[in-house]
């Protein structure tokens, strides 16, 4: 099947018109009097959307300059035909969409677009007289900030374990026009000191939220973490499907398509929670359906790897080449870093968003916490082979590359080095076949 024939008829289309309607949803909010808060993280979400804001992962924005057009044209245009015609027969051998919009090739140059779009904001950070930023991540997010600093109006930044981000979210401070710092405290279990500071540092958030963008209704608080709890939910649904080895949804090239627009949609929610959490729900739906329907993908063969750790940076060769070799790649650190577990809608809303950001810090706080989790996934979803991804300047995870060695004995595990997208190729590749190689043994 053609990657039309394998993502017309999820929510993909819906997903991407939206990722890439970024500018749209930015003059949307600006026209309605909303303010916008750069985030890095999908945390405390919230709380932001149940005041007179939004939260936006800058890199989602073009870089100045550039736009996202043809992409979001050409898309509207598949999803008008499918509309008028219907999903069932644009994805059922009659080619309509490949002959109206070319609609392989716009999803092929869809994650072209992002990384490339990810790679200028890093030369526009190491540019600047701040280049001593380490990691790929810290870097594109700083290279976004200093491309659309008057884009948003104020710019959430967290204490974290990562001395690196800190520095970071600390450069970026004096670069916005306004900062919102959260300071998450670094522990190994929630104690009563702890759980007092953060409600401290959360409830400072909602002072500085409710200056700068109004009153926060509380009666949405609950509502928007209802709505996220069921989005997180769905995410973890979504991995899931992928659980059994035998036959799944579509195969690697594909997959490596859907996966990574899933990913990249939960960090801001693409601004639209409802919306997210209907599409996902349609995208599962259809997915499960393939499979049961026996409109997927004989998988027996193929093998599926985790990638650890993704959100400081990976090169999406990596994804295609192991695509290739008829290998499926996944990351997932939202789920490591406890980023999908529930906030409790009953009680103190504060209390409870300081309850949820201690989670997430303690997930990573020590290594062997965060081996803990990769463990527990590995297990769960059956990997037959790990990449350990050791990201250039980034201290703080790459000590765990020991731990995991350690516990992880009967699974095969390479290393790849990564500092920024292009760089290091033919290593990947040969250290991608090295390891299906001692998968295939």
């Amino acid at each position: 099947m053609s990657l039309t024939e394998d993502l017309l008829s999820t929510g993909f289309m819906n997903l991407s018109l939206k990722y890439f309607s970024t500018e749209k949803q930015i003059k949307k909010a600006k026209r309605r009097g909303y303010k916008i808060i750069g985030s890095m993280f999908p945390i405390l979400n919230e709380v932001i959307f149940a005041t007179k804001a939004i939260p936006l992962f800058l890199p989602r924005l073009p870089v100045s300059g550039q736009k996202y057009d043809d992409v979001s044209r050409m898309l509207s245009g598949t999803k008008l035909a499918g509309d008028l015609l219907g999903d069932n027969l644009l994805s059922k051998g009659l080619g309509v969409a490949s002959k109206v919009v070319s609609l392989d090739n716009v999803i092929l140059n869809q994650l072209d677009q992002v990384y490339d779009n990810y790679k200028k904001y890093v030369e526009i950070c190491e540019k600047s007289d701040k280049y001593f930023i380490p990691c790929f991540g810290t870097k594109l997010y700083y290279g976004a900030i200093l491309d659309h600093s008057k884009v948003i109006d104020a710019n959430l930044s967290f204490g974290t374990r990562c001395m690196s981000l800190n520095k970071s979210f600390e450069i970026i401070s004096r670069s916005v026009s306004k900062d919102i710092f959260v300071d998450i405290p670094n522990c190994k279990t929630e104690t009563p000191h702890s759980l007092d500071y953060a409600y401290e540092q959360i409830n400072s958030f909602k002072s500085a939220l409710e200056d700068l963008a109004g009153p926060i209704d509380e009666e949405k608080i609950i509502r928007y973490t209802e709505v996220i709890n069921q989005i997180k939910d769905l995410y973890i649904e979504f991995y899931n499907i992928f659980e059994r080895s035998d036959y799944l949804p579509m195969p690697p090239n594909s997959f490596q398509h859907l996966f990574s627009l899933v990913n990249l949609s939960y960090v801001d929610l693409i601004d639209a929670p409802k919306y997210l959490r209907k599409n996902l729900d349609r995208l599962i739906k259809d997915l499960k359906d393939r499979v049961n329907e026996g409109n997927g993908y004989e998988s027996s063969n193929s093998i599926k790897i985790l990638l650890l750790p993704s959100f400081g940076g990976y090169d999406a060769e990596l994804c295609n080449y192991a695509a290739q070799k008829d290998a499926y790649i996944f990351y997932s650190d939202w789920w490591f870093w406890r980023m999908l577990e529930p906030i409790d809608t009953k009680g103190d809303w504060i209390k409870n968003q300081a309850k949820y950001c201690i989670g997430v810090e303690k997930s990573w706080a020590y290594s062997e916490n965060l081996v803990d989790q990769w463990i527990k996934m590995i297990d769960k979803l059956h990997f037959d082979g790990v990449i350990f991804n050791d990201i250039t300047g980034c201290n703080a995870i790459s000590a765990t590359e020991y731990h995991l060695r350690k516990k992880l004995k009967d699974i095969p595990i390479v290393t790849t080095t990564f500092s920024n997208i292009g760089q290091n190729l033919e290593q990947l590749r040969t250290r991608i076949d090295a390891l299906i190689e001692l998968i295939r043994k």
